[in-house]
């Protein structure tokens, strides 16, 4: 009688295996985890942090329609679930700023960013550099911090901020796994803290 209840056990015990991969949390404390391709990225003191005292900024005040990027070369998950905690500092032309995920290359990625002046929140598919939109929200926001948030499994795309969803999207331009990072656009300068990667 031992061993069907050693079977049983053991299907229970494989009907348990989690079903979310390897979780990764960055808060800025020590050397940033991201390389810098564009803009001007450097950990600042910030008391008020989510995790503080420091968090991860974009200080340049970069021209019209320049993106300033910076992505992690540890961390190139497929499929994964990213969030990130970020607040506006500074911008005339842009404001707010953004999640990058399944990037090739500075000029090929996915981007979804927050622009509390439009008061939007949009999702692009990025090729050789030009911006297509494929999903867009009208959504205001107090000031402060707040949680932008990306999952994605093959195919399929899901943005928030905060608790605000944009609903489930498609598009499989880039169906390889790639890198992760951030983003602000022209002169948007923007505090970034808990960077989290849940691989999916």
């Amino acid at each position: 009688m031992k061993l069907p209840c050693l079977l049983l056990l053991a299907s229970l015990c494989a009907a348990c295996v989690p079903l979310y991969g390897r979780e990764t949390k960055f808060d800025f404390h020590g050397e940033a985890p991201l390389a810098a391709l564009s803009g001007e990225w450097n950990v600042v003191e910030v008391a008020d942090a989510p995790s503080p005292p420091r968090a991860w900024m974009q200080q340049a005040a970069s021209p019209e329609n320049t993106s300033n990027l910076a992505l992690c070369d540890s961390l190139a998950p497929r499929d994964a679930d990213l969030r990130v905690m970020l607040r506006p500092v500074e911008g005339a032309l842009e404001r707010g700023g953004g999640l990058v995920w399944r990037a090739r290359d500075e000029r090929n990625y996915y981007l979804a960013c927050w622009n509390p002046l439009e008061k939007s929140v949009r999702a692009y598919k990025v090729v050789d550099g030009v911006h297509t939109q494929i999903a867009s929200c009208e959504l205001g926001a107090a000031p402060g911090w707040h949680r932008l948030r990306v999952w994605y499994l093959r195919d399929k795309i899901e943005v928030w901020l905060d608790q605000h969803s944009l609903g489930e999207f498609s598009d499989a331009t880039f169906a390889a796994p790639g890198r992760i990072g951030l983003w602000t656009g022209a002169d948007a300068r923007t505090q970034f803290d808990n960077l989290e990667i849940q691989e999916l």
